[in-house]
């Protein structure tokens, strides 16, 4: 392996015949990131505006189909579905484990700085 001195680089960097870059390129990336227009909306309002969106049409399209009878005894069988899923000891089980396990690795990937008794935020 041979070892070059930073000016025999420079030489040889500068040596090479580049083409120049297009007269637009620093605008167009400067328009593409510091210049860029911030979004209206949030990701997750984005996501909270699609869900309510959803469910608005979920009961507009019930509503259309079967009228109030058919959205109540849907809204019931929701609710019985989500009662007797959360009765069983297993479901409850896997849900606080995927619960901690989320928090130990929240708290793995970043943890906090303890300073002087008080936990400093990064």
């Amino acid at each position: 392996m041979k070892h070059y001195s930073d000016e025999d680089l420079e030489r040889a960097l500068f040596s090479l015949d580049l083409e120049e870059p297009p007269a637009e390129l620093r605008g167009s990336i400067l328009a593409a990131t510091c210049y860029r227009t911030p979004a209206v909306l949030k990701p997750w309002e984005t996501v909270a505006v699609g869900a309510a969106l959803a469910v608005v049409a979920w009961i507009a399209w019930s509503l259309v189909t079967g009228g109030l009878p058919s959205l109540a005894a849907q809204l019931q069988g929701a609710l019985d579905f989500i009662a007797g899923s959360l009765r069983d000891g297993a479901t409850l089980m896997w849900i606080a484990v995927g619960g901690s396990v989320a928090v130990w690795l929240s708290l793995w990937a970043n943890p906090p700085q303890f300073v002087l008794g008080k936990i400093a935020r990064r």
